[in-house]
């Protein structure tokens, strides 16, 4: 197994942990995820084409989800903005929701306005593409955002997203 591979599975093995709420464990397969993507990137190019794609953005990402499923909301979108410094702005579904991923850190921040602005952003871009899972990760948000609903910024997101679902 490449040492790119090795990563992307110690990722998704820190995913899981991470949903498990287990945050020692999770932290152990990101620290392996990260010395493998190291020894990646500073190594020869003999990964198969299955997993190219899997680079330090992607793998931010995939810790930002781990931060975000424990609750680490300074983590999660100091990870999540990686995440997005490293997507193309061709990559529109991914940016979509690297973005929603970044407002619910934001709101694990208690930054609702700041969450609203940055869901806002993401709406827009999952707007122009056909994404179940976007969709899906702006519904998260939405739930995430009912505890602050008394606010204007939530009430103003809330209504931009049904007039963009209608």
């Amino acid at each position: 197994m490449t040492p790119r591979a090795e990563a992307m599975f110690h990722a998704a093995e820190a995913r899981g942990h991470a949903l498990l709420g287990d945050a020692r464990t999770c932290q152990a397969a990101a620290g392996r995820a990260l010395t493998a993507l190291e020894r990646a990137e500073s190594g020869t190019d003999d990964d198969p084409p299955w997993i190219a794609h899997f680079d330090a953005g992607y793998l931010a990402d995939e810790l930002a989800h781990c931060h975000r499923d424990l609750g680490q909301g300074e983590a999660a979108a100091r990870r999540a903005t990686e995440a997005l410094a490293a997507l193309p702005e061709s990559k529109v579904r991914r940016r979509g929701i690297g973005l929603v991923l970044l407002a619910t850190a934001q709101v694990q921040m208690r930054q609702v306005e700041q969450a609203c602005d940055t869901g806002s952003r993401a709406a827009e871009l999952l707007t122009t593409v056909r994404s179940s899972r976007g969709a899906e990760y702006l519904d998260d948000l939405q739930q995430r955002l009912v505890p602050y609903g008394d606010e204007p910024a939530v009430r103003e997101f809330g209504a931009r997203l049904e007039l963009q679902a209608a």
